[in-house]
């Protein structure tokens, strides 16, 4: 059964949930640009910085970086910015009430890149509904779903021995065989 939720690497680790959109990028999108639109305080600095590390040497593929005030009542000066970069690679980290001032100004500018939430702005309810599920259309996050304690996901992504990290050839096995590490608002 298809409901539109998919399945999710189990959360384990430091800023784990930073580096799944890192594997996804890895996985599907090695050679896109990236653009990233942060909250400017320590919780959006932290998730910055976590998707920096993740994407590893493929940081290099992130062209603009733009950071914003939680207060700031209007994106659509920031998304601009960000479209005219050319990026096809949008990672949101801030949390779900700025989330949807984000996606909304993206849709009307008629830009869809691949958008990456983190695992907190995920909100159907917070960030994606007051979006308009129109405009939420294939957005990606990082949110958990599966519980990691099921056999048959430890069977299908094997991890790394020091930091139970999935490796991208792992995310990239388990995507192709049907199961997905995130999960998609509508379709």
């Amino acid at each position: 059964m298809d409901d539109g939720l998919a399945t999710v690497v189990p959360s384990r680790g430091t800023r784990l949930s930073q580096l799944h959109p890192s594997l996804y990028i890895q996985a599907f999108y090695p050679e896109r640009k990236i653009v990233v639109l942060w909250q400017s305080d320590q919780f959006g600095r932290d998730l910055y910085k976590g998707i920096q590390d993740g994407l590893g040497d493929l940081a290099r593929r992130i062209i603009v970086s733009v950071a914003f005030d939680i207060a700031d009542a209007h994106f659509d000066g920031h998304v601009s910015i960000l479209k005219r970069s050319g990026a096809e690679i949008l990672f949101f980290a801030g949390v779900p009430t700025t989330a949807s001032q984000a996606i909304r100004p993206a849709a009307d500018f008629h830009w869809h890149p691949v958008l990456l939430l983190n695992d907190a702005t995920a909100s159907i309810g917070t960030a994606l509904g007051t979006a308009g599920a129109e405009n939420a259309v294939g957005v990606v996050s990082a949110t958990f779903l599966k519980d990691p304690s099921d056999p048959a996901w430890k069977e299908r992504l094997q991890t790394t021995p020091n930091d139970q990290v999935p490796t991208p050839a792992a995310v990239s096995a388990a995507l192709q065989s049907g199961h997905s590490m995130t999960a998609h608002y509508a379709k």
